[in-house]
């Protein structure tokens, strides 16, 4: 069974990992591969927000047990696809998902789902 067509483009996708890390793929035509792997110092790194004004990635820890909270991990995207650890900040365990969303004064927010 094909997955994609003929005309499918090229793409680069981030993929976090429960081994602490985001991957970097490449996915052109029909083949998948991976081009870096960077550590998030996440226990649990999950959900990938995506910030396409400020070329960004924010990933929570989904770390539930242990006696300290998680993190809040944030990369920014290079011209070539490349992350770089840019901050991190802590949270409260389980964090799943975030979304990033407009205060009335024009600053951005991010909001941590469980």
């Amino acid at each position: 069974m094909t997955l994609l067509g003929a005309g499918a483009n090229a793409a680069m996708l981030h993929a976090s990992h429960y081994s602490g890390t985001i991957n970097t793929l490449s996915l052109d035509g029909n083949t998948l591969r991976l081009v870096s792997s960077i550590g998030t110092g996440n226990k649990m790194p999950s959900w990938i927000t995506y910030d396409n004004v400020g070329k960004a990635i924010y990933v929570p820890d989904e770390v539930f047990y242990g006696a300290s909270p998680g993190n809040l991990a944030s990369f920014s995207i290079g011209s070539d696809g490349a992350l770089n650890a840019s901050g991190k900040a802590p949270t409260a365990m389980g964090v799943v998902a975030t979304s990033l969303y407009g205060g009335a004064d024009g600053r951005s927010f991010i909001a941590n789902a469980h």
